[in-house]
């Protein structure tokens, strides 16, 4: 087989830039062809023409004078008018709360006469139920007191009955108190009391004690109340 020949360092240095070259060239020819066409803008229009430049005379600047003068007055009038009405305002707020302070002193000292007048009140009423009370002590005191005046009576008087009689009657016929005669109707209904002793209907009323019992006079125990007490048939009926 044959072999391949080589060649040169200077034919293979042309061989490469011309090979560069042509694609220089096609690269150039790419570009070219792709930029795009410029196309010429439309003339622009004409500028307007510019307008004249307005000029004041010395009228017309002295009526601008007037007008800017006229505005602040006014401006200066519509301040003041406000300042009057805030100041107003002010004080009618200022004389309200016045008038509610005035109102609350008020309200406070007539609270405070009531209140003093109501202790007052109290005071007496307290002192008009510590003499009620004293009063109705006084007076139960004084009923006790009479009570045992009347009890210390009957029995001066059973003791004088029992020593004109010469001794004591017997029990079954007669009251042992007051030695009235047993009876069916009337003061002499002999009543058996709870602990079993017998005594008049006058009697039980003689030893009668608050809250409507009976306190016997030989034993001390208390009893039914007056007009509950049962009688005694048995000393009735011998």
């Amino acid at each position: 087989m044959a072999r391949p020949t080589l060649r040169s360092d200077s034919s293979q240095r042309v061989g490469t830039s011309s090979g560069r070259k042509k694609k220089e060239k096609k690269i150039n020819l790419k570009t070219t062809s792709k930029t795009p066409k410029v196309t010429p803008k439309p003339a622009s229009k004409a500028l307007k023409s510019a307008q004249p430049r307005v000029r004041y005379t010395a009228a017309d600047l002295q009526r601008l004078k007037d007008e800017l003068k006229d505005v602040i007055e006014e401006t200066e009038a519509e301040e003041e008018k406000n300042y009057r009405l805030v100041e107003e305002q002010t004080n009618k707020l200022f004389e309200l709360k016045q008038k509610e302070e005035a109102q609350k002193e008020e309200d406070f000292d007539t609270g405070l006469k009531f209140l003093t007048e109501e202790a007052k009140e109290c005071k007496k009423r307290t002192e008009i139920d510590k003499q009620s009370k004293k009063c109705e002590a006084t007076v139960l005191l004084q009923k006790e007191l009479d009570r045992s005046r009347g009890l210390s009576a009957h029995f001066q008087s059973r003791f004088e009955i029992l020593g004109a009689n010469g001794g004591p009657a017997q029990s079954y016929k007669a009251c042992e108190l007051c030695q009235a005669q047993w009876s069916q109707t009337g003061d002499g209904v002999p009543r058996i009391l709870d602990c079993g002793h017998t005594m008049c209907d006058k009697c039980t009323e003689n030893f009668m004690i608050p809250g409507g019992r009976v306190k016997c006079p030989f034993d001390r125990k208390k009893s039914y109340g007056q007009g509950t007490i049962p009688k005694n048939y048995t000393l009735l009926n011998i």
